[in-house]
């Protein structure tokens, strides 16, 4: 007797079924939107021409400094 009245369940109504539904639609929905928006963020933030377009003397004064430091040990090993 115990076993029937374990498997016996009250059916589920179908309007809490359609909530459900609902709920996980709006779910996906939101969850769509933010990893768009994550996406987007990420790519402006990892976008090596942005960081040169926003700061742009601290990387023309590297490349500068780069420059010389190539510059001078070509030139020392020319010298040779």
């Amino acid at each position: 007797m115990r076993k029937s009245q374990a498997k016996q369940r009250a059916p589920i109504p179908e309007e809490a079924l359609h909530a459900a539904a609902a709920e996980i639609e709006r779910t996906r929905e939101r969850l769509a939107a933010s990893l768009g928006s994550l996406k987007h963020e990420l790519d402006t933030l990892t976008h090596w021409r942005g960081w040169i377009a926003r700061r742009p003397l601290p990387f023309f004064a590297g490349a500068f400094l780069l420059g010389l430091l190539v510059g001078s040990r070509h030139g020392r090993k020319a010298a040779r």
